[in-house]
């Protein structure tokens, strides 16, 4: 059976279980990303510069961890009943 599942498709249904724990670490090095941004913020705002060294490794670490978050999610539960009851409906409509 083919896989024609749209992106949308693979956000809603349930994510395979390996990639589970990737999810939730790559929100949480999101969630260090934020926190890099927000002492940059408070070094700004306190009228010191942020070092270069700080900035680098905020956008790093914020695209490394959306790039994890975002590849995981995407994969999909191929044994979950709603996977493949999707998988059959977008079959047919091929077909039709």
């Amino acid at each position: 059976m083919k896989n024609n599942l749209s992106l949308l498709d693979r956000l809603q249904l349930p994510t395979s279980p390996f990639f589970k724990p990737l999810v939730k670490a790559g929100l949480l090095v999101a969630m260090l990303s934020a926190f890099l941004v927000t002492i940059q913020a408070s070094l700004t705002s306190g009228g010191i510069d942020a070092p270069v060294w700080l900035k680098t490794t905020t956008i790093v670490v914020g695209a490394i961890g959306a790039g994890i978050a975002a590849a995981a999610k995407l994969t999909v539960d191929s044994e979950a009943p709603e996977t493949i009851a999707r998988i059959r409906i977008n079959s047919l409509n091929d077909v039709v």
